[in-house]
């Protein structure tokens, strides 16, 4: 496993999260390396984790709203990250095992570590973190090597009806999280002429990124 993969951290304390960061990393056998993520203002904020290919899991904090003050908890934060990244492992961090918004989503989640557990149960939560990540690695590369067989079907003009809906649905889920980044800073930058010519070299910039992504296996 790469050591660059990254287990992102959403936490409103950075101390404490650099402490779990750093407990799971070892437990881990350095497997993976944590890293923290303030708080965002808004839930569609943290798109940009999902946009970066050394993304394998998210952990994140159940009361983000403590001490930050914003209107939203970290299984509201899964939910959204689950609708654009479907087989990413998420987990959350919590003292509050009851919390009644917890209780009533948690199925969001591949599961729920306490913080009062962490020291005593870290190579547990450790290892649960490896498994879930390999099987997110098995699926991604599955998506990506029948992306490729379905765009040179495509090239050799050999695609039937029902593998070009497959295809626009593999291309779907390669470039949501992109194409969701990419919306909020359009909007942002409205008639900025100089923000749109940014825009377009990230837009290439994640074109030529897919395109690296689909043929890696291959290469």
């Amino acid at each position: 496993m790469d050591a660059m993969e990254i287990v992102w951290l959403i936490e409103d304390d950075e101390e404490q999260a650099d402490q779990y960061g750093r407990l799971l990393e070892i437990a881990s056998d350095n497997q993976f390396r944590v890293h923290y993520v303030a708080v965002k203002p808004h839930i569609t904020d943290y798109v940009d984790l999902l946009a970066d290919d050394r993304t394998k899991a998210i952990i994140i904090d159940q009361r983000l709203s403590e001490l930050s003050g914003v209107p939203y908890e970290g299984i509201e934060v899964a939910e959204f990250l689950r609708a654009a990244q479907p087989e990413l492992p998420i987990f959350i961090l919590t003292q509050h095992s009851n919390d009644d918004l917890l209780l009533e989503k948690e199925s969001s989640v591949e599961f729920v570590m306490g913080k009062d557990e962490l020291t005593n149960r870290d190579v547990a939560y450790a290892a649960r973190i490896l498994r879930n990540i390999g099987r997110y690695e098995a699926a991604l590369s599955k998506k990506q090597i029948r992306l490729k067989e379905l765009i040179d079907l495509k090239l050799s003009d050999e695609l039937s009806s029902s593998e070009e809906t497959e295809l626009q649905q593999l291309r779907s889920d390669f470039e949501r999280p992109f194409a969701q980044q990419l919306a909020q800073q359009e909007s942002s930058w409205e008639s900025d002429q100089t923000s749109r010519e940014e825009f377009l070299q990230q837009l290439q910039q994640i074109t030529q990124s897919i395109r690296e992504t689909v043929n890696r296996k291959d290469s």
